[in-house]
Order: C-alpha cells, then sequence, then structure tokens
C-alpha cells in the first residue's frame, strides 16, 4: 500500500501539479510558525475557544506548528468579528438559513521581531436554523469552524507564494 501511494505521488507531480507547502525531500512543511497569541476584539467571547482549537488543529494538521525557538516565524490572530445575518426566509416570512462572517487580522513576524505579514482575512459561511435553539448553535459553530479552517487555508496558500 505504501508503495502505491508513493507511486501515485510520483505520477501526480510528474503531471505538474504541485503539494502545496510540503517538500518531499524532507517531508516537512515549507514554514514552521509559533503560535504566540490568539485573542477576540469581538464581544461574543464563545469564540475564542473554538478559534484556538482551530488554528492549533490547523497547524499541526500541516505540520506546520513549533517551539518558538525552532519556528521560521511568529504570528498571532486577533478575531475581529463575527456577526451573523439572516440571509434566505421562508414563506411566512421566518428565517430558515443564516450566514456567519467573520474577519481575523493575521500577524506574522519572523524571529527578529520584523513584520512580514499583517492582513485582515475574512470568510462567510451559511448555516440551517430549526426550531432548536441547541442545534441552531451548534450548526453555527460549525460554520464558524469551518470558516476558520477556509480563512487558515487561504491564508497558507497566500503565505507560500510570496
Amino acid at each position: 500500500m505504501k508503495k502505491l501511494l508513493i507511486l501515485l505521488a510520483i505520477f501526480v507531480s510528474a503531471c505538474g501539479y504541485r503539494f502545496a507547502g510540503v517538500d518531499f525531500a524532507s517531508g516537512e512543511a515549507k514554514y514552521k510558525f509559533y503560535v504566540s497569541e490568539i485573542k477576540n476584539s469581538y464581544f461574543e467571547s464563545d469564540y475564542l475557544s473554538l478559534l484556538s482549537d482551530e488554528v492549533n488543529d490547523f497547524f499541526s494538521k500541516y505540520g506546520m506548528l513549533a517551539e518558538q525557538n525552532k519556528a521560521d516565524y511568529i504570528i498571532k490572530f486577533d478575531l475581529i468579528s463575527a456577526k451573523t445575518e439572516s440571509s434566505i426566509t421562508s414563506v411566512s416570512n421566518q428565517a430558515v438559513a443564516s450566514d456567519i462572517n467573520i474577519k481575523i487580522k493575521i500577524y506574522v513576524s519572523d524571529q527578529n521581531s520584523r513584520v512580514v505579514y499583517e492582513k485582515v482575512k475574512s470568510k462567510s459561511e451559511s448555516f440551517n436554523l430549526t426550531e432548536n435553539i441547541s442545534g441552531n448553535i451548534q450548526n453555527r459553530d460549525d460554520a464558524f469552524r469551518k470558516g476558520v479552517k477556509n480563512l487558515l487555508l487561504d491564508f497558507k496558500y497566500e503565505f507560500e507564494k510570496r
């Protein structure tokens, strides 16, 4: 099975496809980051733990997380907003879907504290509304997580291209 995966990776890369952020010679991510701060400047406190979990999961998943002294860059996140607004209403004028609009400011500095990247990234995700309030909160939180993942993926590709 392992040989098949290696052959598949060689075949795909021979076709011109490059696996973003992965250097096959070393099996490592292109850059390592130390997450020094994750803060919530938005008034709703529920989102801080969700953001923290998603950031740490994302950077771990891509092998981009490192201790401070071994990282290429120091990164900070600031949740600016996570606003919800109803987007679709039923015939009876009741909301059946909503959007969550996420804005996060990302600061990246090198080991010499020189800022190399500072940008507000935004993402919008939709979620369904039902008559179940706890279900609606779960749907909103899932949409927030998905939005953060997509926002971080956009950051990763943008940062690697620069």
